[in-house]
C-alpha cells in the first residue's frame, strides 16, 4: 500500500488561473493525470478514485476471502473430516455468505472505483457472489424447493449478473462512450455557460486563458529554440501534502522549462502566493530580500544548518532537537528544513530568514556547527576510541534469573564510526540528506551509540567528547579541507541552478506577460525589459504577427458582455464536441476559434443562426430525431443573451418560479432557486481542447430549464428523489456522463408569448 501511495498522482490545488480547486475539479484533474501516468505501478490504482488509490489490495482480499473459506471450511480436509459433513456445509455456506454481505455492503458505502460504470460493475459482480452464496446456504440447509435454488433461480441468477458485467465492460470503453454521445446527440461543456455568474467582462479570465495564454504558451512551447527537448521528462522535487513550492531537477537549460516550471508553480500555489512572492523579490524590501538570500544560499543551505521556531520558548529544547538539513526554492522564496530528528520547518517570509541568517551566525550555533563538522568528518572511518567490553557468562535459571561466576572481558582499541541518515541526499558520495545519529561499530555484536563518546542533546564539548576528538584530530584534519569544499561546490551548483533559470526566463514572465493581455509593442517592450535570455527576445520580436492576432481576438470577443457570453459558448462548444460531430470538422473555419471567420466573432440574430446551421446540418427543423443543436437548446442560447443585453431594463424577460406570481430576473432567481452550488461551474478556467467524456456533476444551469412547472410547490415524489435515481441509474448504465444529485425545482416559467408569425415576444411588465 506504501507503494501505491507514493506512485499516486499528485494533483495541484489551484488551476491555471490560479484559483482554487473545488473537490468535483481535482477529481477530474485526477482523471486526466491518470491518463498521462507512466508509473510501472499505474495498473494498480487507475480504475480508482483519489481517495482510495490503494483499495486495490483490499479489492483482491475480497476475492481471495471466498477462496480461503471455501477451500478451509470443507469436509474433506484434515481438520473437519471427522464432523458431519451437513454441518460443514452449513457452517462454510454461512461464513460464506456473512463475508460476501460484508465486501457487498463496503461496496455500496465506499463506491472506490473511479468510473461509476466500473461501480456498477463491481456492485452486480458482489451481488453475484451474494446472491450464489445464499443460495447455497439454503441447498445446505435442505431447504424446500432445494432443486430450483440450485438449478434454475442459480442459472436466472447468473445469467443476470454476468450479462450485465459483459455489458459493463462493452459500455465503459472510451469507443463505447462516444458512440452513445453521438446516439443521443449531447452536447458538453467545460464551464457552466448558462449560469449567471459566468465572468464577462472584459477582462473574464476565461478569455484570457482560451486566447491570450493560450497564444502565449504555445508561441514559448513549440519555437524551435525555447521547446522542450523532445523526450525530456519534466520532473519536480515536491512534497507529498504541497508543505512547500515545486521545484524543476534536470534543469536543460530552455524557456520552455521554465515556462512549465511557472504553471506548476501557479498551480500549486496559486495567484495570491505567485504575486506575494513577486512582491517580495521586485518590491520595496527586494535588497533586504537580495542580501538574505545570498547569505543564505552561500552560507547556510545543506547539513548542519539551525532553525528554532519563533513560536517556540526560548528554554524548550535542546540544540540537536533544531539541526537538520536546509534547502532553498527560489519561487516562491522558500527555505525547508528537515530536521535530523523528524519534522520539517518552512520558511516563506523575510522576517523568518531575517532570524534564520540571525540564528545561524550567532557565535553559539557557529561553535556547535564545527562540532557537528569535526563529527562528518569521522563518516565511515576506522577512529581511535579503546572500549573494554565486559560480558558476564555463566548458566541461566528460569526463576530466579542468570547467575554468573564469572566475566569475559573484550578490549577494542578502534571502531567504525557511522552517521545514520533518515534523509537520502548525496553530492559527489557526500550524505547531505537529515539525521545525526551516531553509532561506534567494534563488531556484530558490540555497538554504541553517541553517549559513548559523551555526544549529548546539548552538544557541550563534554571531556569524553574531546578526548575523541582528540584522539582521532589527523583524521578530522585531513578530512575537513575536503569536506568543506565539497559543501561550498554544492551551494556554489545550487546557486548556478537559480540564477540560469530565472535568466532563461524570469518568475515575473508569468505576471507581467502571461496573464495579462498587452498590445504587440508593449509586449516586445516588456520582454526586452526584464528578459535576460535572447531566445525569449527573438520568439516576440519575430513573432508579432502572432501577438497581433491574439490581440485583435479578445479585442473584438471583449467588446461587451454579450460577445464575450457568445465567444464562450462557441468556443467551448467546439472544444468539448468537435471529435463526436462529423460536421464541426467539416466546417471547422466557421466553428474554430482559431479560424477569424468563425461564428465565435458574429453573434447572430436567431434567424440567420438557424440558416447558418441548416447549412452546415446542424439543424433540421423538420426531423424527427434528436439532434446536437435544437431548439431548445437555441431558446436556452437567445434567453441568455436577453437577460444580459437587456439586464434591469424593460426588454428583459421576466421569470416566475413555477406558478407563483412573482417576476424576477435570472439572478434573482438564482437566489431562491433548490438547487445545490456547483463550483466547477464559472471559476475553474477550461481545459483545453480536451473532448474526453469523464463523469462529473452536472452544472448547476445546466439543466435547470429542464424542470417541468408544478403547481403548488414541488411535487411530493420530489423529497423520494426519484429523479435522483433515475439520473444515478443513467450514470450507472453508461446513457449520461452527467450525475445530476439535486432536488428539481418547480419549473420556471418565462413572460413570453408566441406571436401570430411563430415567434416569441416579450409581455409587457406588469410590476410598477
Amino acid at each position: 500500500m506504501q507503494t501505491i501511495r507514493q506512485s499516486l498522482p499528485h494533483v495541484d490545488p489551484y488551476t491555471e488561473l490560479g484559483r482554487k480547486r473545488s473537490r468535483p475539479e481535482m477529481e477530474l484533474e485526477y482523471q486526466r493525470l491518470l491518463e498521462r501516468d507512466q508509473s510501472p505501478f499505474a495498473f494498480l490504482y487507475k480504475d480508482f478514485r483519489r481517495a482510495w488509490g490503494e483499495y486495490k489490495s483490499v479489492y483482491l482480499w475480497a476475492k481471495l476471502s471466498a477462496l480461503l473459506i471455501v477451500a478451509i471450511l470443507s469436509p474433506d480436509n484434515c481438520v473437519f473430516r471427522n464432523v458431519k459433513r451437513d454441518t460443514v456445509d452449513i457452517v462454510r455456506q454461512s461464513v460464506l455468505t456473512v463475508s460476501m454481505l460484508v465486501w457487498f455492503l463496503i461496496q455500496c458505502f465506499l463506491v472506490p472505483f473511479l468510473d461509476p460504470v466500473s461501480n456498477a460493475s463491481e456492485w452486480t459482480s458482489r451481488l453475484n457472489y451474494l446472491l450464489t452464496s445464499s443460495l447455497g446456504l439454503l441447498v445446505a440447509l435442505n431447504a424446500p424447493g432445494g432443486h430450483i435454488f440450485n438449478g434454475v433461480l442459480l442459472y436466472i441468477v447468473y445469467a443476470i449478473t454476468y450479462g450485465l458485467d459483459f455489458y459493463f465492460a462493452i459500455i465503459g470503453t472510451s469507443f463505447m462512450r462516444r458512440i452513445v454521445k453521438k446516439l443521443f446527440k449531447r452536447v458538453d461543456f467545460s464551464i457552466d455557460i448558462f449560469s449567471p455568474k459566468l465572468d464577462l467582462t472584459a477582462n473574464s479570465p476565461h478569455i484570457r486563458r482560451r486566447i491570450w495564454q493560450e497564444s502565449i504558451g504555445t508561441l514559448v512551447l513549440t519555437e524551435e529554440i525555447s521547446k522542450i527537448p523532445a523526450g525530456h521528462k519534466i520532473k519536480y522535487s515536491e512534497p507529498e501534502d504541497f508543505e512547500w513550492p515545486p521545484y524543476l531537477l534536470d534543469f536543460h537549460g530552455t524557456p520552455g522549462e521554465r515556462h512549465v516550471e511557472n504553471l506548476k508553480i501557479l498551480r500549486e500555489e496559486g495567484l495570491k502566493k505567485y504575486a506575494r512572492a513577486m512582491s517580495m523579490t521586485s518590491g520595496p524590501d527586494a535588497k533586504l530580500y537580495s542580501f538574505l538570500e545570498g547569505r543564505i544560499q552561500r552560507h547556510f543551505v545543506g547539513p548542519d544548518c539551525y532553525w528554532k521556531p519563533l513560536d517556540k520558548d526560548p528554554n524548550h529544547g535542546c540544540p540537536a532537537d533544531f539541526f537538520g538539513n536546509a534547502w532553498w526554492i527560489p519561487f516562491p522564496p522558500t527555505l525547508v528544513i528537515r530536521y535530523d530528528r523528524g519534522g520539517h520547518a518552512v520558511l516563506d517570509s523575510i522576517h523568518e530568514f531575517e532570524h534564520y541568517v540571525f540564528q545561524n551566525e550567532s557565535p553559539h550555533i557557529h561553535r556547535l556547527r564545527h562540532i557537528r563538522l569535526a563529527l562528518r568528518c569521522l563518516d565511515h572511518q576506522i577512529v581511535v576510541w579503546p572500549y573494554t567490553h565486559i560480558q558476564p557468562i555463566g548458566s541461566r535459571t528460569w526463576f530466579t534469573g542468570r547467575r554468573y561466576s564469572m566475566q569475559s572481558a573484550i578490549h577494542f582499541r578502534s571502531c567504525l564510526l557511522t552517521i545514520k541518515h533518515r534523509g537520502i541526499q548525496f553530492w559527489r558520495d557526500l550524505p547531505l540528506g537529515s539525521g545525526f545519529d551516531i553509532e561506534l561499530v567494534y563488531n556484530k555484536e558490540v555497538c554504541l551509540d553517541s553517549d559513548g563518546i559523551g555526544l549529548d542533546d546539548h552538544l557541550d564539548v563534554t571531556q569524553t567528547l574531546a578526548r575523541f576528538l582528540q584522539l582521532n584530530q589527523h583524521i578530522i584534519q585531513s578530512r575537513l579541507p575536503k569536506i568543506e569544499e565539497m559543501l561550498q561546490e554544492y551551494r556554489r551548483e545550487c546557486r548556478k541552478v537559480a540564477k540560469a533559470k530565472n535568466k532563461v526566463l524570469s518568475y515575473g514572465f508569468l505576471t507581467r506577460v502571461y496573464n495579462w493581455p498587452l498590445k504587440p509593442d508593449e509586449v516586445v517592450s516588456t520582454v526586452d525589459t526584464h528578459e535576460q535570455d535572447l531566445r525569449v527576445r527573438d520568439i516576440f520580436a519575430s513573432n508579432t504577427d502572432a501577438v497581433e492576432a491574439a490581440s485583435q481576438r479578445i479585442n473584438f470577443a471583449s467588446r461587451s458582455e454579450v460577445t464575450v457570453w457568445w465567444f464562450l459558448f462557441w468556443d467551448d462548444f467546439w472544444r468539448r464536441n468537435h471529435d463526436t460531430e462529423p460536421s464541426l470538422s467539416k466546417f471547422e473555419a466557421d466553428f474554430n476559434p482559431h479560424y477569424a471567420s468563425s461564428i465565435a466573432y458574429r453573434p447572430l440574430p436567431r434567424p440567420a443562426l438557424e440558416t447558418f446551421l441548416v447549412q452546415r446540418g446542424l439543424l433540421n427543423p423538420k426531423s424527427r430525431w434528436r439532434q446536437t443543436i435544437h431548439h431548445g437548446l437555441l431558446n436556452k442560447v437567445y434567453f441568455r443573451l436577453n437577460q444580459i443585453a437587456f439586464h434591469n431594463t424593460d426588454r428583459g424577460i421576466l421569470i416566475h418560479l413555477g406558478d407563483g406570481e412573482e417576476e424576477m430576473d435570472l439572478n434573482d432567481l438564482d437566489l431562491t432557486t433548490h438547487v445545490r452550488s456547483s463550483s466547477m461551474g464559472t471559476g475553474g478556467g477550461t481545459d483545453l481542447d480536451d473532448a474526453e467524456i469523464r463523469i462529473r456533476p452536472a452544472f448547476k444551469w445546466e439543466d435547470v430549464f429542464d424542470d417541468a412547472i408544478h403547481h403548488g410547490g414541488r411535487p411530493k415524489w420530489q423529497y423520494l428523489h426519484w429523479r435522483r435515481w433515475r439520473g444515478m441509474l443513467a450514470v450507472w448504465f453508461g446513457i449520461t456522463p452527467l450525475n445530476r444529485r439535486r432536488l428539481r425545482t418547480s419549473g420556471i416559467a418565462l413572460d413570453v408569448a408566441l406571436d401570430g408569425m411563430g415567434r416569441y415576444v416579450v409581455l409587457e411588465r406588469t410590476r410598477q
